[in-house]
């Protein structure tokens, strides 16, 4: 929950630069960072979009003042062209079939200047790299994902795709890449940034406190290699 938390702070962080009228949050899951989405400065109207009918059916609220809608990011987003001010789409990009397209179809719905806020799991994270370089049947040990210790691994880069909307089609990717493609897909990159520790939250509660806060501390100093990507894009105007 904390994770949560956290990675809701710098998603709205980044909303709080300048006032944005119309906000679409795709992937809103639990809701918790689309329940905060009316209460940015400027808000008219907040949107939540899921593929998910269970998920929207336990967060909606009528006192939350959002609206809701059934929708997959895959098969296009249902609003207007140039109706969206800013557009929140947190660890959904690993879970697309088509992130080209996904981009393309935000670029569509953003009005000239509007603002994509993006996160995904990072693939140029130390465990990825790490794994890589170790021998394959070794590495298949780590994926198995069988013992206690290994459930609580860095579990989105090792799901293999298997026709559930949670499970993830692609690792991620990295900082580099997402450079590349805001100028392919016609944005222009306003930030990047790496954040959380390369594992899962739940790996901390195996250390000691001190080694814990003493590994937290140096690996968000080196802002390499962590576990996710953020990235800030604005539509070009």
């Amino acid at each position: 929950m904390a994770y949560d938390v956290m990675r809701t702070a710098m998603l709205l962080e980044t909303l709080l630069e300048s006032p944005h009228r119309v906000v679409v949050e795709v992937g809103s899951g639990s809701g918790i960072a689309t329940r905060c989405l009316p209460l940015l400065p400027g808000n008219e109207v907040a949107v939540g979009v899921d593929v998910d009918p269970g998920a929207l059916r336990k967060v909606a609220a009528p006192q939350d003042r959002v609206e809701y809608v059934l929708a997959s990011a895959d098969a296009g987003l249902p609003f207007r062209s140039g109706s969206v001010d800013a557009l929140v789409a947190s660890e959904v990009y690993e879970h697309l079939q088509a992130p080209g397209a996904f981009l393309d179809e935000v670029h569509r719905i953003l009005k000239p200047g509007g603002r994509l806020i993006l996160t995904t799991p990072n693939t140029e994270s130390i465990v990825l790299v790490f794994l890589r370089i170790l021998p394959r049947t070794w590495a298949r040990r780590i994926l198995s994902r069988t013992g206690a210790r290994q459930m609580l691994l860095h579990p989105e880069f090792f799901d293999r795709y298997d026709g559930n909307p949670q499970s993830h089609r692609i690792e991620g990717a990295s900082l580099r890449e997402m450079g590349r493609l805001a100028r392919t897909h016609g944005f222009r990159q306003v930030r990047g940034t790496t954040w959380g520790l390369p594992f899962a939250p739940t790996f901390g509660g195996v250390l000691p406190n001190g080694p814990r806060l003493f590994l937290l501390t140096r690996l968000h100093e080196l802002g390499v290699g962590l576990r996710h990507i953020l990235i800030v894009w604005n539509r070009d105007a």
